[in-house]
């Protein structure tokens, strides 16, 4: 059986990318949402994810309603994992009703670059 989960995540914005400073990985195509602090809008064409030392990145697939610091994501969640091709809705600021459907892109993961 599985069990779908449905999480409101409210972005916080940063005034700087959340890979700046860190090396980029091989694209994966699920992650698991277990240890972190929520997947975040970063800026028009970036969701992260922080996963200890890890930075995740994704972008959207195809068409999707542009993205914004502060907007919220409204994410069907699978088995505790996130997948390229799964969907998402965008809540605008001060607005209940969810965007069309979007779906998530390859995750890359970043990491600190070595001293």
């Amino acid at each position: 059986m599985i069990r779908a989960a449905f999480l409101l995540l409210a972005a916080t914005g940063t005034a700087t990318s959340p890979t700046a400073e860190r090396v980029a990985g091989a694209p994966v195509e699920c992650i698991h949402l277990d240890s972190g602090q929520g997947l975040v809008i970063a800026d028009q064409h970036s969701i992260v994810y922080r996963d200890g030392a890890r930075t995740w990145r994704t972008a959207p697939q195809g068409h999707c309603v542009p993205l914004r610091p502060f907007d919220t994501l409204l994410v069907e969640i699978y088995s505790g994992q996130v997948c390229r091709g799964d969907r998402f809705q965008v809540i605008e600021g001060g607005s209940s009703i969810p965007s069309g459907v979007c779906r998530f892109g390859a995750f890359t993961p970043y990491t600190r670059a070595a001293s």
